[in-house]
């Protein structure tokens, strides 16, 4: 019982911590190329805001007057940072497109100089 009771604890501690990596998953940090094949300009026809979703090949992003920084993983993007696209979730990677969905509604913006 007290064993049990230790890895309970363990456990909650750790996933508190955000050490879910435990298990032997290792999150993987983005490459510059794919940085690279992603960045650019994206804006959203049917969004209100006309501010466009801005990513650098550094791995920062910038909206309107928000920013921080992104990872690639799984055909989405993960943006870190207060703000935006931070509180959006991840964007699904199309061709040309990021693909958000919030609130049960999606958003797709469109890379500019890709038609």
């Amino acid at each position: 019982m007290r064993k049990a009771m230790r890895l309970i604890l363990a456990l909650s501690f750790l996933g508190a911590t955000g050490a879910a990596c435990f298990a032997g998953d290792s999150p993987k940090k983005t490459t510059t190329a794919q940085n690279q094949e992603v960045a650019g300009e994206y804006l959203c026809p049917s969004s209100a805001s006309k501010a466009p979703v801005r990513l650098s090949a550094n791995g920062n992003w910038g909206w309107d007057i928000y920013a921080g920084d992104y990872q690639i993983a799984n055909g989405a993007v993960t943006f870190n940072g207060v703000g935006g696209p931070a509180t959006w979730g991840p964007a699904v990677i199309g061709r040309g497109t990021l693909t958000f969905t919030y609130r049960g509604r999606e958003f797709v913006y469109q890379k500019q100089g890709q038609q």
